[in-house]
């Protein structure tokens, strides 16, 4: 009973499962992929860490069915994700996106309603501020670092690669590529 790989399966989609929930996935590096994210960043933003855990207190108070919506939506959107070797999986898990937009707006109306009326214009400059920040900082670093980190994982070079190899190359000469980088050939075939 303990063995039996209905158990075994079981527990492995758990694990998977699990994993989507993160806060390391979901917040800090995101998907092991260098295709899929970008190693410095998580799916969703830092603060919305907060936003997404006050509009999940907000759903275990309120338990209405618009509450609860995005928090089943999210769990749903894991289960594709659990049947698979790869997991987390940021392509896989992207249905649970606008459901953490609506758990995360959740979180703010939840965040207004306590500070109140005096209080609430200036936390919505301080929400729109950081928010700005981190998505300047994503844009530096998507658009500056980026490319060049995941240069290799997009194989980048194997056209320039090609085109050189055909001016230096001699009539009736072998040229051999090494697979260290993958398998080129199909890009020179292609």
């Amino acid at each position: 009973v303990l063995h039996h790989r209905y158990v075994l399966f079981g527990e492995l989609m758990l694990q998977q499962y699990v994993k989507n929930f993160s806060p390391t996935f979901l917040f800090l590096t995101g998907d092991e992929n260098n295709r899929h994210g970008t190693h410095e960043f998580g799916l969703l933003y830092h603060l919305e860490f907060f936003l997404v855990a006050a509009g999940l207190y907000i759903v275990c108070v309120r338990r209405t069915f618009r509450h609860t919506l995005p928090a089943v939506w999210i769990a749903f959107s894991a289960l594709p994700v659990a049947l698979t070797v790869t997991s987390p999986h940021t392509l896989r898990f992207a249905s649970a996106a606008p459901a953490f937009a609506l758990l995360s707006a959740l979180g703010i109306v939840f965040l207004l309603e306590i500070v109140g009326k005096m209080w609430s214009k200036k936390l919505v400059v301080i929400i729109l501020t950081i928010l700005c920040i981190e998505t300047i900082t994503y844009l530096h670093f998507y658009f500056t670092h980026y490319p060049i980190l995941s240069a290799t994982d997009w194989q980048y070079g194997y056209k320039n690669l090609f085109a050189s190899l055909e001016q230096l190359k001699k009539p009736n000469q072998k040229v051999f590529v090494t697979r260290e980088q993958g398998r080129q050939s199909i890009y020179y075939m292609f």
